[in-house]
């Protein structure tokens, strides 16, 4: 850590190249970047630990708790791929680290702060996706309720492979009170990984930007290094994937709870439950009041909408990095 401070001081102040081959203030602002977006994600996510495991416990009893209310002898299960292919990547840079390491910068930091967010990360993913499950027995329990023919074959099999469902039908004035209690389980959450989620996005964007600005200063340099650009694209795949892991999961799971009030609206004009036309009505406006996105603390929303919003972000501050880069060699010519 004292040879990245010493470093960065002698680049400001313009002496000669340090040893982690910084000779521009752009690529000393960087490193810095990198070493603060790090830094931070592991202070926040270890203060905030504490009153996570707290919080993630009530998540799952009340997940639990619901499961009796569908009917369902189920487990609250580690889903094995999404959690897989997490550690694989983070397997992939540990085997670039032994091969390449002597052309990157690897530091005990670094490794640290990637086994942290991957752990977070299949936590958090597997979480979302064990609630999506409940919204999905929820739905198809209301289909079979209205007797509806229109019932997805794959659903149901993806349902009945992994839980058992009870027979009895839910009640229509359970409906709304299972819907309510699904959407609050969202919101604890968001508020058990909310400190989490924050310094992880804000890490992911950072390191993001960095890779693509490294990746275009490996290929702009006289001496290529495959090396390097191998390292970069790695990481930048990295990133990305672990980004979608958090942000897909909780998408498809705000769609669920949305699909529960698209299912009871096609109900209102069948005959067969003309009587029952006033109670959907109900039903399906007080489903429209229940909070379905996962905010985090009303920053930004988990959806595919912030998959496009961070890569374009990162573009337009590469290209000022390249800028930025352009303007240091003509400063040193």
């Amino acid at each position: 850590m004292n040879s990245f401070w010493n470093c960065t001081f002698r680049v400001l102040l313009g002496n000669a190249k340090d040893p982690y081959g910084i000779d521009t203030l752009t690529e000393a602002i960087l490193v810095f970047c990198d070493f603060l977006s790090t830094y931070i994600a592991i202070i926040v996510i270890g203060i905030a630990s504490t009153l996570h495991c707290m919080n993630i416990a009530n998540v799952i009893e009340s997940i639990l708790n619901i499961d009796e209310l569908l009917g369902v002898i189920a487990k609250f299960k580690l889903l094995p791929l999404p959690s897989f292919s997490s550690f694989l990547h983070a397997i992939i840079v540990y085997i670039l680290k032994y091969i390449f390491g002597h052309y990157c910068i690897w530091n005990i930091t670094t490794d640290i702060i990637i086994i942290i967010i991957c752990m977070l990360n299949v936590q958090f993913s597997n979480t979302v996706r064990n609630l999506k499950k409940r919204f999905k027995v929820l739905n198809y329990s209301i289909l079979r309720l209205f007797n509806a023919k229109k019932i997805q074959n794959s659903e149901v099999k993806f349902i009945l492979c992994s839980d058992k469902i009870n027979e009895n039908n839910i009640k229509f004035h359970e409906i709304v009170d299972i819907h309510q209690q699904l959407c609050k389980v969202i919101q604890d959450i968001c508020r058990a990984f909310g400190w989490q989620l924050i310094v992880v996005m804000l890490y992911y964007f950072v390191q993001l930007t960095l890779t693509l600005y490294y990746i275009y200063v490996a290929f702009t340099k006289s001496s290529l290094s495959l090396v390097k650009i191998v390292a970069q694209v790695n990481f930048f795949i990295l990133f990305s994937t672990q980004l979608i892991n958090i942000t897909l999961p909780c998408h498809s799971t705000s769609q669920q709870a949305s699909k529960t009030a698209i299912i009871l609206s096609e109900q209102l004009n069948n005959p067969e439950f003309k009587y029952k036309r006033e109670e959907l009505l109900v039903i399906l406006e007080q489903i429209s009041y229940h909070e379905k996105e996962f905010s985090i603390f009303g920053l930004f929303t988990l959806n595919n909408g912030i998959i496009a919003s961070t890569a374009s972000g990162a573009v337009m501050y590469w290209a000022v990095l390249t800028q930025f880069q352009s303007s240091d060699k003509t400063g040193k010519k």
